[in-house]
């Protein structure tokens, strides 16, 4: 059972670090993409990279 729960905790981390991975890196993509938003007075979203800007909260 131990050895059960270690195999999960292990994927989780190794799926958090990937993740990690992937948000950073969709970040650097975001930085360079000359944006062309689209949206309203709430947010506005790059309808090249996706990238979202909040206005409100």
């Amino acid at each position: 059972m131990l050895s059960k729960m270690q195999k999960i905790e292990e994927e989780i981390k190794q799926s958090k670090i990937r993740l990690d991975f992937l948000e950073n890196r969709l970040k650097e993509l975001q930085q360079q993409c000359d944006h062309s938003f689209k949206g309203n007075t709430y947010y506005r979203k790059c309808v090249k990279c996706n990238k979202i800007e909040v206005f409100y909260y």
